[in-house]
């Protein structure tokens, strides 16, 4: 008997109600009952078009010599008797839950009967089943976006029929004619409702264990392939298999490829990173690109969480033309209204960057959903863009159908490479700028989960950090006062001092001095031991000086990116007259007095002159969950062993606090080591600990931990983003560089030195997280900054000693000057380094705005300038600034990276 009528039973009343929801085998088996019904013997022996009827129709329709696909959610679904009625009433009914795949379907399906019989290439069948799976999303987008079918159904009819007829006589040529008709009456069905193109784009992950075969396989199969490769992963394929890098190039020229992303590799936590350190990872990672393939990627994206508030700013100016703001890893991003935004900087610099997240091309509930994405985006973006992603060859069939539907013709999307849709597409929508409390990181559950340090690797980070900024700024001065190109590289500090020492203007006999470098942007006070015979004359370098005990000291003030020269030409050294800076249970300078509780050792208020009442107080405790609830905890107490007064010297101090910490039972879980420091003349306020636990952590690592609790009269918190002051109102808090606790028009500035993790408590009170789960480190250090006007500048400078050295010269006329000032205390110097042009060195600064607010300032230098020039990331002039012959005037939005290149003259 031949077939008259093909037809596939849905779970759903209409198309407004298309099974969006299902997945998995579910989704799997209503496409393949769908598109099997598609194969050309069976249309051109039904003479009709495949169409779909609902599961539990009860109309008089007649189902005698019908073909019928039975999903097994239908089944579920319909009396259990109603399927023996169907096939008493003469239809063929092919139970997809008993048949294992879609192969198993279509055997099944073309069983040898009365019918039609032809032998048709798998490659053309696969033409008809693409067209059965375009005509049915194509259907069911047209009513999600609130059309009744717009497809001239005679015509199709027509064309699929003489398709079907020409392949079943073997005539190929006729045969793909009539097809490509076919997909174009369905792209001028949705041109009705959508004119626009629809951009879909295929993302080929690349993870640490994706091998060179994989990557070149997928390469040789795909048109329009966009691979997110980070440096490192390149760099081991292209070594496991050298020719990599022909098939590579090779597809970029042919420009079937798009490079995505830019990165060493993804273990760099960048979303709690500074704008510096995020430029250094890039640079790292763009070098890498460049030396393997000539080239480098030009949009920016990553399988693990790494967005940023000041990610779009880093991006533009190192040439990015697009990113794509999702994460791939399951953590939770920033929701847009728009799937194309233009992602702005905190700053205001905008980039071109997809929201939406994509498709996993290896679930075929992702090519079901297709018209449900697809509306949703036309809804909502001027262009649509959908993707797909997933791991070389790691593909559903109904993906690779889509791709080979793709091939006819542009109905759902033409497949481009990212760069080409960044570049050609109207994508962009207004300026979409997050909030940094938005982006939520996943890092300390992540390192918890694994048994890996939180904590210490991003310190070290920091303070690597630090010190390169202070070796680069020291040699800025050097060359500076030195007239010398020869210390860009130098590590030898010493030398480097020595010469600065030689190159020094002074006259007059010799005579010991001390030479004191600032290679911050910002003044700086420090407490410096000496060993010179007499006093020094106090003045604009030294503020104060005594001795103790033997112990000589001065109180200096260094200009910011400048010198001080020190000499001993007063009067003979004198005992420090007034209150010491310590005593018992007691710590004092002119910026705050600071008392010690005698039983816990805790530190039991802080006052400040003209400020009324306590205002800090600080424990170190272990947080345990609280059984029954998750939201609040048990908190260990201290107990102090010992405290001992530690005076070093006239002008420093501290107080050691020995003891241990018991729980409620009053258990030993840990023992303590606390060191908390003062010194004249310097509003810091540093703490030094080491920890013994006896138990360690477990759990939720936001919820149990080692930590350092601060008390303070307000609820505003200040952060620094990427070193930019921002107001944070989250419970759970990333601040490596600092946080601003205020009470009023006060803010004391806790200094963690890249210690992350923090978390409020309530307002007033916060924990910072010394030893989560997994955390290996047990010391830590930390400061308070009292009042600071600059706390960006110090997070770096307060954890870097000031480079000195002591010699025999002349007076140095004048004792201190500085050679580099910015007028505003709030923008920082970042980096430093030279350039030799020709004959001639320039210098190139980085300048970060750290306010959160416009900034107009004065760049001014002992030396007269030639030009100075703006630019971009990758050295491209942006504008040249218009110069007097010691300073320039500039402008800074708010949270501004600049890169300034300075040429002197001669």
């Amino acid at each position: 008997m031949a077939y008259q009528n093909l037809i596939t039973l849905l779970p759903c009343h209409s198309l407004d109600d298309f099974p969006f929801h299902l997945e998995g085998k579910s989704a799997d088996e209503i496409l393949a009952a769908y598109t099997v019904l598609w194969h050309p013997a069976l249309i051109a022996e039904s003479r009709t078009v495949p169409t779909w009827r609902r599961n539990d129709s009860g109309d008089d329709f007649s189902w005698e010599g019908a073909l019928v696909t039975l999903p097994q959610i239908c089944r579920d679904d319909m009396p259990g008797y109603w399927l023996e009625e169907l096939r008493a009433s003469g239809a063929r009914v092919l139970d997809c839950g008993e048949l294992e795949n879609f192969d198993a379907m279509l055997a099944d399906a073309l069983e040898p009967g009365e019918g039609v019989q032809a032998e048709i290439p798998a490659e053309l069948a696969q033409d008809f089943f693409a067209l059965g799976l375009c005509h049915v999303l194509t259907e069911v987008l047209t009513v999600r976006m609130r059309y009744s079918s717009l497809l001239d159904g005679e015509r199709f009819s027509k064309l699929l029929l003489s398709a079907a007829d020409a392949a079943v006589a073997g005539d190929v040529a006729e045969t793909r004619e009539m097809l490509g008709r076919c997909f174009d009456a369905l792209a001028e069905s949705k041109d009705h409702f959508y004119p626009v193109d629809t951009f879909l784009f295929d993302l080929t992950l690349v993870a640490p264990t994706t091998t060179a075969a994989e990557i070149a396989a997928a390469l040789s199969h795909q048109a329009a392939i966009n691979l997110m490769i980070t440096a490192d992963d390149l760099r081991r394929v292209t070594e496991e298999d050298p020719a990599l890098i022909a098939i590579i190039t090779d597809a970029i020229e042919a420009e079937r490829l798009c490079l995505v992303g830019g990165e060493c590799d993804e273990q760099a936590p960048l979303g709690i990173f500074s704008s510096e350190q995020l430029l250094m990872e890039f640079n790292r990672g763009l070098a890498i690109y460049e030396e393997i393939l000539g080239t480098r990627p030009y949009i920016y994206g990553r399988r693990k969480f790494g967005l940023h508030p000041q990610l779009p700013q880093v991006l533009q100016k190192l040439g990015y033309i697009g990113a794509l703001h999702q994460s791939l890893d399951g953590t939770r991003c920033p929701e847009s209204y728009h799937g194309a935004i233009a992602w702005q900087s905190i700053d205001g610099t905008s980039l071109t960057a997809l929201a939406r997240l994509p498709l996993s091309a290896a679930e075929p509930e992702s090519v079901l959903r297709l018209p449900r994405e697809l509306g949703e985006a036309m809804d909502h973006d001027h262009v649509a863009a959908i993707g797909f992603a997933h791991y070389p060859n790691c593909m559903s069939q109904w993906y690779r159908q889509l791709m080979h539907m793709a091939s006819f013709g542009s109905v759902l999307g033409n497949f481009v490479r990212l760069d080409e849709c960044f570049r050609d597409a109207e994508l962009m929508t207004g300026p979409t700028q997050f909030d940094a409390d938005d982006y939520r990181t996943p890092y300390l559950r992540t390192s918890a989960a694994e048994g890996a340090a939180a904590v210490t690797p991003l310190v070290t980070r920091h303070r690597d950090q630090a010190n390169r900024r202070s070796a680069a700024g020291m040699n800025l001065l050097a060359a500076s006062i030195c007239g010398k190109n020869v210390f860009p590289e130098s590590t030898d500090t010493d030398a480097v001092l020595g010469d600065v020492v030689r190159a020094l203007p002074g006259h007059g006999s010799e005579q010991q001095g001390l030479l004191l470098l600032n290679p911050s942007s910002q003044p700086r006070n420090m407490v410096v031991d000496v060993a010179l015979d007499r006093m020094p004359v106090l003045g604009d370098v030294v503020q104060a000086a005594a001795i103790q005990d033997g112990r000589r000291q001065i109180v200096a003030q260094v200009p910011a990116m400048g010198y001080g020269w020190v000499v001993g030409d007063g009067a003979s050294w004198q005992e420090l007259a007034g209150k010491p800076i310590a005593e018992e249970h007691l710590l004092r300078n002119e910026f705050c007095e600071v008392f010690f509780d005698a039983e816990s050792g805790a530190l039991k208020s802080l006052y400040m002159p003209s400020r009324r009442g306590n205002l800090l107080s600080q424990r170190i405790a272990l947080r345990s969950p609280k059984p029954g609830s998750v939201s609040t905890g048990c908190y260990s107490t201290m107990v102090a062993e010992n405290i001992e007064l530690q005076a070093d010297g006239p002008f420093r101090g501290s107080q050691v606090i020995t003891g241990r910490l018991v729980n409620e039972e009053g258990s030993i879980v840990s023992r303590f080591r606390q060191r908390v420091s003062i010194a004249r003349g310097v509003p810091l306020l540093s703490f030094d600990l080491q920890l013994d636990p006896v138990v360690l952590p477990e759990g939720n690592p936001w919820h149990s931990y080692y930590g350092v609790r601060f008390a303070w009269p307000g609820d505003e918190i200040f952060r620094g983003v990427g070193l930019v002051r921002q107001r944070t109102f989250r419970s759970r808090i990333e601040g490596p560089d600092y946080l601003d606790l205020c009470s009023g028009n006060l803010a004391l500035s806790l200094l963690p030195g890249g210690i992350p993790y923090h978390a409020l408590i309530e307002p007033g009170q916060i924990d910072t997280l010394l030893v989560p789960p997994g955390e290996s480190g047990r010391e830590f250090s930390w400061k308070i900054g009292l009042g600071l006007s600059a706390p960006a500048e110090a997070s770096w400078t307060a954890f870097v000693d000031a480079p000195c050295c002591v010699a025999n010269r002349s007076p140095v006329e004048p004792a201190s000057a500085w050679l580099l000032h910015l007028s505003d205390p709030q923008v920082m110097v970042t980096h430093v380094e030279f350039v030799a042009v020709e004959e001639e060195t320039r210098v190139r600064l980085r300048l970060l705005e750290t306010g959160g607010r416009r900034s107009r300032l004065s760049l001014r230098c002992f030396r007269s300038f030639a030009t100075v020039r703006k630019l971009d990331f990758t050295h491209s002039v942006i504008e040249s600034l218009p110069v007097q012959p010691d300073r320039v005037e500039l402008e800074l939005a708010p949270g501004e990276l600049c890169l300034l290149e300075l040429e002197f003259a001669r």
